[in-house]
């Protein structure tokens, strides 16, 4: 994949990189297990002293993005072997379960109705967000709910230990943060892990504009703001003709007016006053939106409508 460095501004080629590689990975254009570039290729390619690379890559590293294999280069972190271990962990409770059952004398009937009933306590009939930073939780809900209008509600990851938070409850997470989640979650619940849209696809479209030109980034989350800056400043754009805008402060339309255009999450879209160029992103991938609308087929809605509710 094509990197993007701006050599002028306060945001530094390291952290450039680093939030670049992030965005790839969590938006599926890096994959688990895909070898990147060698420390001295990318310093090559991108023109960028190696040591700049280097960091990049150990900072990765450490928090836990990529791995290094000795002789052999750097990787996307893969949870290959972690989802081995959920595999085996589910195929040895079945069998430990059939036994205990034949042991108490049930007949394969009594086992099957049983653990039918036990499925038909659980159905569930809303998704559930666990995601500590607010904003964002909120952006996911409105997102997934007015896309497949169905029950969407949300709670911090801490929350989710307790049994009621999900009862009924299909828990969805970022897949940046799955590691977080999983180490919350009670034993033999699983969170659908969501793929967060390529920065890069999404504004490719709009990369050849006046480099110039004033640029209003609307969103309540920082993440959005932070992440949509850095990608044009690394594109070449000006950062001091870019603005940022939080919805949840006070006078925040202040020189939207102004701008060339206004890039925005699908939340704040509708806040906005009108303006003759408001492009607005949704932060999940296609692939994520396209699962959580065949598992919505299967939900059983208990509520009186399908709007996303956000939760605590």
């Amino acid at each position: 994949m094509r990197f993007w460095f701006s050599r002028s501004g306060d945001v530094s080629l390291k952290e450039q990189l680093v939030t670049q590689v992030v965005l790839a990975i969590a938006s599926g254009d890096l994959r688990p297990g895909e070898k990147l570039p060698s420390t001295r290729q990318l310093a090559r390619l991108a023109k960028v002293h190696a040591n700049t690379v280097s960091a990049a890559y150990q900072e990765l590293e450490s928090r836990g993005w990529l791995t290094s294999r000795n002789g052999s280069g750097v990787y996307v972190l893969s949870p290959a072997d972690r989802d081995r271990q959920t595999s085996d962990l589910v195929e040895r409770s079945i069998a430990d379960l059939v036994r205990v059952a034949r042991a108490a004398g049930l007949t394969a009937a009594d086992l099957r109705a049983r653990v039918l009933e036990q499925i038909d306590a659980e159905r569930e009939d809303h998704f559930l967000i666990l995601e500590d930073e607010a904003p964002l939780r909120d952006m996911l809900a409105f997102e997934i709910g007015q896309a497949l209008q169905v029950p969407v509600r949300g709670c911090a990851t801490a929350d989710c230990a307790d049994a009621a938070a999900l009862a009924h409850a299909i828990p969805l997470v970022l897949a940046t943060r799955r590691d977080r989640a999983e180490r919350v979650l009670p034993a033999g619940k699983q969170a659908i892990a969501l793929q967060l849209r390529s920065v890069q696809q999404s504004f490719a479209a709009y990369l050849a504009a006046d480099r110039n030109a004033m640029i209003a980034i609307v969103s309540a989350w920082s993440g959005f703001l932070d992440r949509a800056r850095t990608v044009l400043i690394a594109a070449g754009f000006n950062e001091d003709a870019i603005l940022l805008r939080d919805p949840s402060q006070h006078n925040w339309k202040r020189g939207l007016s102004t701008a060339a255009a206004v890039l925005c999450d699908l939340r704040s879209q509708p806040l906005l006053p009108r303006h003759p160029r408001i492009i607005a992103f949704p932060l999940l991938s296609d692939a994520s939106m396209e699962e959580l609308r065949s598992i919505a087929r299967t939900l059983h809605p208990t509520g009186p409508t399908a709007s996303a509710v956000s939760g605590k």
